[in-house]
């Protein structure tokens, strides 16, 4: 630089470096908005029960919304189901927000409680739940409740992002040699984003779950946990720090080891302040004394109604509730190990095979950043590893970091890292009594507890490679380094937000609608024909609707059935069309909802909206009266005496065949499939038109070789219906 005289002068040590980047909180607002408004897509989009144990969640909430309290008897835990000997402080608060609801409509209809919906075609696995209408928007009753569950959730969850923010803000006012050109405020947000942005933490936040409160309580435990490092040793700090970490295990056992953390806290503050051990004891005191607080209304409760001391003792009588009552294998485990006893059930399911421990590593990352659908993920391993270059980098940037940090950040950067080490003792132990990779290995068990600690971590590490890498080589100030700095220090974030958008557009693409099925929900006057003839004293028609397509050659006819009662074996309905001389020119076959709602699988009350696409191409010119009946399944014989006649029309004329192929002898034809693999019990119609006097005798032919005869024909159509022993 020059002075007022031309004369050239040195720079000051100041003025070497570039400048921070003006950034203000508002980038906060701006990751909170973004991370809301995919929370709660992903809200709306997911299906209810595909969160994590989201079936179990609710029907815990669900028994505290009914009874006003938590089960005490193991007939009530059994009708709470298998989470209601866990942690339940998220259960109760939205169990209780909810209590004006009644949730206990509409009945979910669990594969598990009877065979007979194991014949439906569309069932999530592994949740097991038929998925249906009652779940559609206007949200009534108990979905309702799951939704506003799934909203609070998200609620918990912004929470935690805003404690992650003002955590990282605070740690960034001690790292300025580590970031130069990078103001607090964006390292702050930059590390907010990481997380807000997660694909996992996404999706598990906007779940039914008592993760999202357990991330709150963990996050505002850790941000009191650094200010206590840094200098405020109020006894009234310690307090809270033990009572919410007392209230997280209330939540999660995953917090169980984190009273350990008080004693490097402790530790610290005695080499640095000059503390007494007294002191220190005292402190410490507090702070566990706070956490027993914090959880003695939980494990009271559970020792005062499930103690088993009459049987075990006193020592393992009261320690029976809370190791050996539930479904966790590793605790009974445990507990039959120091009982004396021996453990004499299986040691994981029988469709789980034995895990190994690099699968349980491998499971354990993928599963901590990115999400399956239906057992499904697309991006794995490519994305995955690209996210594993990132970790590694920044590892490698921590130990750069580590060597140059100042006492006071270093306590800083290893109470965090002591965080996460302390997440890893339970998954291990339980893996290895179990070896059950799906159960154990789950990633959120780490990503949520440590949820401040980890992006912290990583981005600290993502910059000091930076900076290792040659990124502050640069002596220069103007902005364009201040672009490039701001890019790098924000390139992670910004591909996991694309990942996350990317995910919410592959789950609304890959899960199916819901199955044309309602019960409580239904409303009657949503029939556009409506009428009543019931074709047995279990199967009801209510009504009908009728839309001709004539550019497809279609008639969409809509049937409204509803069960009366349970039906004991399969039917198929048939509909026909009959011209004035009493002749079927056209026959339809088919289960309900093209097989996918077998009649079988019906519960009282059902309404079922069966939808019908009459392909009429070929179909002679004539005036038609449309009838309707039930054959059953295996006699091919009509359920009831006679037909029910319900629409006249008059076909002008004959329609052509839409897009036909094309056999010898001037045959042209169609067969009606949407372009996906055929399925059990689905209807595939062929529509063909010839030379007058010719009638080609349709078969199919399935993956086998062998071909099969239809199940009806018409003037110039085959029905097809695919029985159970197609291939594959």
């Amino acid at each position: 630089m020059t002075n007022t005289h031309g004369e050239r002068t040195a720079r000051t040590p100041s003025e070497l470096q570039p400048r921070p980047a003006r950034f203000s909180h508002w980038g906060l607002a701006l990751v909170l908005l973004a991370f809301v408004a995919l929370a709660l897509a992903h809200s709306v989009v997911v299906p209810i029960t595909q969160g994590e144990d989201e079936l179990a969640h609710y029907r815990y909430l669900a028994f505290i919304a009914q009874t006003g309290r938590l089960p005490v008897n193991y007939d009530e835990r059994q009708q709470a189901w298998y989470r209601a000997d866990w942690p339940p402080l998220y259960h109760l608060l939205v169990g209780w927000a909810v209590s004006p609801l009644d949730t206990t409509r509409p009945h979910l209809k669990d594969v598990g409680e009877s065979p007979r919906r194991r014949l439906v075609g569309q069932i999530f696995y592994p949740r097991l739940i038929i998925y249906t209408e009652d779940a559609n928007r206007p949200w009534q009753d108990g979905i309702l409740a799951w939704h506003i569950g799934r909203l609070i959730s998200i609620l918990f969850a912004s929470g935690a992002l805003v404690f992650t923010y003002l955590t990282a803000l605070e740690m960034a006012h001690n790292l300025d040699r580590f970031r130069p050109g990078i103001s607090p405020p964006m390292f702050a947000t930059a590390v907010t984003a990481l997380l807000a942005f997660t694909p996992r933490f996404v999706f598990t936040s906007a779940m039914l779950g008592d993760d999202s409160l357990f991330v709150l309580l963990s996050a505002l435990f850790i941000w009191l946990m650094l200010r206590a490092l840094r200098g405020s040793d109020g006894w009234w700090l310690y307090a809270l720090m033990g009572l919410l970490l007392g209230l997280s295990i209330t939540t999660k056992y995953s917090t169980g080891l984190f009273p350990l953390l008080f004693l490097p806290l402790l530790w610290w503050r005695v080499r640095q302040a000059g503390r007494s051990w007294r002191w220190a004891a005292g402190r410490l005191a507090v702070a566990w004394g706070a956490v027993l607080l914090g959880v003695s209304w939980w494990f009271g409760w559970i020792v005062a109604f499930f103690n088993t001391v009459e049987r075990d003792g006193w020592f393992f009588g009261l320690l029976s509730p809370l190791l050996a009552s539930g479904p966790d294998v590793s605790m009974r485990r445990i507990f039959a190990f120091f009982g004396g006893g021996q453990f004499s059930g299986p040691i994981r399911p029988d469709a789980v095979s034995e895990g190994n421990f690099g699968g349980w590593l491998a499971y354990l990352f993928q599963t901590f950043w990115g999400v399956p659908v239906l057992e499904h993920d697309p991006l794995f391993p490519w994305m995955y590893l690209l996210v594993l270059a990132f970790c590694g980098l920044s590892l490698a940037g921590l130990w750069f970091f580590w060597r140059r940090a100042a006492a006071q950040s270093r306590a800083e950067v290893g109470i965090l890292a002591l965080v996460v080490t302390l997440l890893l003792p339970f998954p291990l132990l339980r893996f290895f009594l179990t070896y059950n990779i799906l159960e154990t290995g789950q990633g959120r068990h780490i990503l949520y507890p440590a949820a401040q600690a980890i992006p912290i971590l990583l981005l600290l590490g993502w910059l000091c490679f930076g900076e290792w890498a040659g990124e502050r080589g640069t002596k220069s100030t103007n902005s364009s380094f201040v672009v490039r700095r701001s890019s790098f220090v924000f390139a992670p974030a910004l591909v996991l937000l694309v990942w996350s958008s990317w995910q919410l557009w592959y789950m609304h693409r890959t899960y199916p609608d819901p199955l044309p099925v309602q019960s409580t929900t239904f409303n009657p006057q949503t029939i556009p024909q409506p009428l009543t003839h019931d074709f047995s004293d279990a199967i009801r028609l209510l009504g009908y609707d009728f839309q001709p397509d004539p550019e497809q050659a279609i008639i969409n006819l809509t049937l409204y059935w509803q069960a009366r009662r349970q039906v004991d074996e399969n039917y198929r309905v048939r509909v026909q069309l009959v011209d004035p001389a009493g002749n079927a020119r056209f026959t339809w076959v088919s289960h309900p909802v093209n097989g996918l709602y077998p009649t079988r699988a019906w519960d009282a009350g059902d309404v079922i909206r069966d939808a019908l696409p009459l392909p009429l191409a070929a179909v002679p010119a004539a005036p038609y009266q449309i009838q309707v009946d039930w054959l059953h399944e295996a006699e091919n014989t009509p359920l009831a005496d006679a037909p029910l006649q319900i629409i006249q029309f008059d076909l002008g004329q004959t329609q052509p065949i839409p897009a036909p192929a094309n056999l010898t002898g001037n045959v042209e034809y169609r067969l009606w499939l949407n372009g996906e693999p055929v399925r059990q019990r689905q209807t595939v119609a062929l529509s063909w038109r010839g030379d007058a006097g010719e009638t080609p005798e349709w078969t199919l032919v399935g993956p086998d070789g062998r071909a099969r005869p239809p199940a009806a024909t018409g003037d110039a159509t085959a029905m097809f219906v695919v029985e159970p022993d197609w291939p594959g």
